[in-house]
């Protein structure tokens, strides 16, 4: 009898551990499990490497924060913002924080590696975050020769650029990629994981049993010096957002975010000369190499993402993948709160020549309030917009905006040349390189005739606790007559 008993509470417990692993919740978080290097035919190879002071699963006592590191933190007094002395790095993360047991992973200059971690549901059970980007948010990763010991989230994070320009100019943006890789699945019964059970269909084996951990596939820098350690950051901003539907996590028309998200790994590679797909040819040559020698069809256990292969460098395309110069913030990050909070900009680039034909750029960082997706009852239609023709070569094009939409910038001083007015505000533009320090005027700004905006979200921020808006960058030009 008693073992009867005992054989029913060992099925007992059994069920009891596929029922939660079925519907485990998405409270559990993602960092970065491992490090891999990735072969010519697109297979990783069985050497592993781990973050700084990884924590194996298996550890007794193990729980999630002993590798998870979120920025802002939950609880803190003075709400859902990142201040300007948050670090990057977890508490243990310190540099040269490595074992025998979970080393760092040894690369070769221009090779291609795979970081790999586990979605926790983040992608396979969409409707318990349903306001969460589509991508399920993006991945930054960063690299550097020069860590800091102490290094500051916001020295870095949208800061550094893929020209190694921006910020204090110390590193760059790598790569950025989609969270959701496309074919990464944890075992439960939703519609999104039973479907890529079916199409991406694998052997159970350690350590990622019978899921398939999502992975980020990137290229180094062809330029590492062997013998050396490059330092890789990995950033993970997963926002909430006022409405569902956002593409990515960056703030666009209609998407605002109202809860600050990030997820960050901080690890170190080992540069050595050897064979691998970085140890012939320039970088270019070695991803034309990876693209057309990609085996298709191999065990996922150990396979990289061949459309992360192909896709290049920037799967999401982000301030600073291009080089823009203008990744500098201040202050710390918060959330908007209403779409008709404002706060002053300062002008983040210089200003510069135009081409042949007169048109003078100037690029700014500013706020702007919510544009309404229609007028109001309350508004008429000639009310809620002004038309403006713009004059550009010999095509005529219509700006129209809404009066209720308005934009406060910093102006240059009076000494720069080459003013356009505008409802008394004057934009100025200067042939020279650079542009002194700026005398801070707010006023709303309304294009008019002869002159082009375009608005690009960047960070909802505000200046310590003050109130929160979303930071723009706006790109006006004008023709000169």
């Amino acid at each position: 009898m008693s073992q009867l008993v005992s054989d029913r509470s060992s099925v007992l417990m059994a069920f009891i551990g596929l029922f939660l692993l079925a519907v485990r919740p998405v409270s559990a978080h993602s960092w970065v499990e491992q490090l891999r290097n990735i072969a010519p035919n697109g297979t990783m190879t069985d050497a592993v490497g781990y973050i700084r002071g990884y924590v194996s699963r298996e550890m007794p006592g193990f729980y999630d924060d002993m590798d998870n590191f979120m920025i802002p933190p939950n609880g803190r007094p003075t709400g859902n913002e990142i201040l300007t002395n948050d670090t990057l790095c977890h508490p243990s993360q310190t540099i040269g924080n490595y074992t025998a047991d979970f080393p760092m992973l040894t690369v070769t200059p221009g090779g291609f590696i795979a970081l790999q971690y586990q979605e926790n549901g983040h992608v396979t059970l969409p409707d318990v975050n349903p306001t969460k980007p589509l991508n399920r948010g993006t991945v930054y990763i960063y690299g550097t020769t020069q860590p800091s010991s102490n290094e500051l989230f916001l020295s870095v994070f949208q800061n550094w650029t893929a020209d190694g320009t921006g910020g204090d100019g110390r590193g760059r943006l790598l790569a950025t990629r989609n969270f959701d890789d496309s074919q990464c699945y944890q075992i439960n019964n939703d519609e999104i994981s039973v479907s890529r059970q079916a199409q991406f269909k694998k052997e159970a084996q350690n350590p990622q049993g019978a899921d398939l951990w999502c992975q980020n596939d990137i290229q180094l820098p062809g330029d590492l010096v062997v013998g050396t350690n490059y330092t890789l950051y990995w950033i993970w901003n997963w926002p909430t957002f006022n409405v569902a539907g956002s593409p990515t996590d960056i703030p666009s028309a209609g998407y605002n975010v109202t809860l600050l998200q990030h997820y960050t790994s901080c690890m170190d590679v080992s540069v050595i000369a050897g064979s691998g797909s970085g140890s012939s040819g320039g970088s270019k040559a070695i991803a034309k190499n990876m693209a057309s020698s990609f085996t298709h069809g191999q065990d996922l256990n150990n396979a990289a993402v061949f459309r992360q292969v192909e896709a290049g460098a920037f799967q999401v395309n982000v301030l600073g993948s291009g080089g823009n110069k203008s990744g500098n913030s201040t202050g710390s990050l918060q959330t908007a709160t209403s779409a008709e909070n404002t706060a002053t900009g300062s002008i983040l680039a210089t200003a510069s020549s135009g081409s042949a034909g007169g048109e003078h750029t100037v690029t700014v960082t500013v706020t702007e309030t919510q544009m309404p997706a229609s007028p109001t009852e309350a508004e008429s239609a000639g009310d809620s917009t002004t038309t403006s023709f713009i004059k550009t070569g010999r095509r005529t094009e219509t700006l129209t905006t809404y009066s209720t939409t308005f934009v406060t910038e910093t102006l240059t001083p009076a000494s720069v040349s080459g003013s356009v007015e505008s409802g008394g505000i004057v934009a100025r533009s200067s042939d020279s390189a650079s542009v002194a320090a700026p005398a801070t005027t707010p006023a709303a700004f309304i294009p008019t005739p002869g002159q082009q905006v375009t608005v690009e979200p960047f960070l909802t921020a505000s200046a310590g606790s003050g109130t929160a808006s979303t930071l723009l960058r706006v790109r006006r030009s004008f023709v000169s007559e």
